[in-house]
């Protein structure tokens, strides 16, 4: 065998559609996501957005059978990187965290617009290492993605690590920041729409 990259070769450029079904209650109901731990590093390779989510699909069917939504994964050092199909924000002491791209994380769309949102309403951010421990002081979580958009976590589990008893954020409703965000971040979205469809 050969561990050689093939000359270059035009690309084959596939494109599906198909309708996406977006339960509406995930926005008042909330998320709940358990943390899990996985082999991964913080290898730049993470950051490519290809169609290889086996771990993730792995990580999330987890998470599913022990009764959540998803999982928050923690990489090999034990640290919170993202969630299988989103990036995560914290409120941690006012102030809005999420974790650094150089663990590793695919640099989201919509994790970019939060930061430039949260910027216009003045409420700071930090992009920082988060641990399991750091989540306990958090008053409000949410995850974001294109499809999703904003949308918040109300319980994460502490699936399979410790004794410690899952965490219920903001008693378990979706809050005030999330909120102040979302319809932020929608605004964003009409007002590029509109943009698009003018040729402005």
């Amino acid at each position: 065998r050969q561990a050689r990259l093939p000359n270059f070769q035009k690309p084959t450029i596939v494109i599906t559609a198909k309708t996406l079904k977006i339960d509406p209650q995930i926005y008042t109901r909330g998320i709940k996501a358990a943390l899990i731990a996985s082999g991964r590093s913080d290898s730049e390779i993470l950051r490519v957005k290809s169609l290889n989510y086996l771990e993730n699909i792995l990580l999330k069917e987890s998470a599913r059978a022990r009764g959540f939504d998803d999982a928050v994964i923690l990489n090999t050092n034990g640290i919170v990187t993202e969630c299988t199909t989103s990036n995560i924000f914290f409120v941690i002491k006012n102030k809005l965290v999420t974790p650094p791209l150089e663990l590793g994380i695919l640099p989201g769309i919509t994790r970019a617009v939060c930061l430039d949102i949260a910027d216009s309403l003045g409420l700071g951010y930090r992009e920082r290492k988060i641990r399991p421990k750091d989540i306990r002081q958090a008053r409000e979580a949410f995850i974001t993605n294109s499809i999703l958009e904003i949308a918040p976590v109300v319980k994460i589990g502490n699936v399979g690590l410790g004794d410690e008893p899952d965490y219920l954020i903001n008693k378990g409703r979706p809050g005030e920041v999330t909120k102040l965000m979302r319809a932020a971040y929608k605004r964003e979205v009409m007002l590029e729409l509109s943009r698009l469809s003018t040729g402005d």
